[in-house]
């Protein structure tokens, strides 16, 4: 029996939203992650934009809509160049919104931040089938 959020995700429009949402929060992230790095404050990135610490506290927080050339504008404003990555879409994906050829923040078992994963490992060969986290990542047999 599926949960809400599988029947959710196994729908063309669940699924659609999903990953618009999740592009959303990958994106936020690592602005916000970028930011913090190089210790630039919304009140210098407004500067730095010619706009107000508000209008950055809200595409920042994601209550603004957060456009492909504001993501260009802030990345011009702190010096990085914006890249897209598309990846083809798992077909046994079920539990996870998004999955990605890199692990971030990985801090066990001595893997090192950044980690490539080299090879996707199928567990299941049934269609319906749902994998863990792990097993889609490649990082269980």
């Amino acid at each position: 029996m599926r949960t809400d959020y599988e029947k959710f995700e196994r729908s063309d429009g669940g699924r659609r939203l999903l990953r618009q949402e999740a592009l959303i929060m990958e994106s936020l992230e690592e602005l916000n992650r970028i930011l913090e790095a190089e210790n630039i404050s919304r009140t210098g990135l407004a500067q730095r934009l010619g706009k107000t610490k508000g209008f950055v506290s809200q595409i920042l927080s994601g209550g603004r809509n957060l456009t492909i050339r504001t993501i260009a504008d802030v990345c011009w404003a702190i010096g990085y160049t914006p890249h897209l990555q598309l990846e083809r879409e798992s077909p046994n994906l079920v539990a996870l919104s998004s999955v990605q050829n890199t692990v971030r923040a990985v801090d066990w078992m001595g893997a090192q931040p950044e980690m490539e994963i080299k090879e996707w490992k199928a567990v299941s060969q049934v269609p319906d089938a749902p994998m863990t986290a792990n097993q889609e990542l490649g990082l269980v047999a």
